[in-house]
């Protein structure tokens, strides 16, 4: 998973760590909408089932 997440950070730099740690939030946030992506990576079939 952490190639997904990590996706907007590479290659960047933060002034804080709050910086950094919002970006993750929201990345994992969009994540939530991508059933399909998390299953086909994971395997999770159960995926779709978290947060319902």
């Amino acid at each position: 998973m952490w190639t997904v997440i990590d996706e907007p950070i590479a290659n960047r730099t933060f002034e804080t760590l709050n910086d950094l740690e919002d970006l993750v939030y929201h990345r994992c946030q969009s994540l939530l909408h991508q059933q399909d992506l998390i299953r086909g990576l994971t395997g999770f079939h159960w995926w779709i089932q978290v947060g319902v």
